[in-house]
């Protein structure tokens, strides 16, 4: 190769990788960043505790 072709190449490959970046730069900024997602730590507080069977599994126990 010649200085020339491999000058050729050179801006040909820097300007792919400008253009890749530039594109994945605008992807990001016009994408939905998060979805509001419920939480499943949230329905946990409705849930009680069944005392005899903590009993049981603590007499097992012992």
């Amino acid at each position: 190769m010649n200085q020339k072709e491999l000058l050729i190449v050179s801006i040909t490959i820097f300007v792919t990788i400008m253009t890749w970046i530039v594109a994945d730069i605008y992807h990001i900024s016009t994408t939905q960043k998060f979805m509001a997602v419920e939480s499943p730590v949230s329905t946990l507080g409705t849930s009680k505790i069944d005392v005899t069977i903590l009993d049981i599994l603590q007499k097992r126990h012992e």
